[in-house]
């Protein structure tokens, strides 16, 4: 059995790439430091997980922020709420969260979002239903 240096995963001998993670089996180079691209992966290399939590964030912001300066634009919160959520959800999927650089930025970008968005919409919800009563 030959284990991940990543992981720790015991994959088969003539495996090339980790069944677990998905990284090359053979991340150290010949003199037992780690090659490059395994360094490049622990230190939050952009993946599409990172790319896609980062996109949805921004894009989520951008919303909340138009739907706030915006009169009469209220439903564009629910847009940048839903649009944080998905970055969220993205984002613990892939443990985006416990990691540095773009992974990080893509969870923090979308709580942001989601929080902002939520609370606006949560406030519309019950001012509606103060006019209603």
């Amino acid at each position: 059995m030959k284990p991940c240096s990543y992981c720790g995963y015991s994959n088969n001998d003539d495996a090339l790439y980790c069944a677990k993670c998905g990284r090359r089996l053979d991340a150290f180079a010949p003199n037992g430091l780690p090659s490059p691209s395994h360094k490049a992966d622990k230190e939050g290399k952009a993946d599409l997980a990172s790319v896609l939590s980062i996109v949805l964030g921004i894009v989520g912001i951008i919303f909340d922020a138009f739907a706030f300066f915006a009169e009469g634009m209220w439903g564009l919160f629910i847009v940048g709420l839903l649009c944080g959520a998905f970055g969220l959800i993205c984002a613990v999927r892939n443990k985006l969260h416990k990691t540095r650089g773009y992974g990080l930025a893509g969870f923090i970008l979308s709580i942001i979002a989601a929080i902002w968005g939520g609370v606006i919409v949560l406030l519309i919800i019950i001012g509606l239903i103060l006019v209603l009563i």
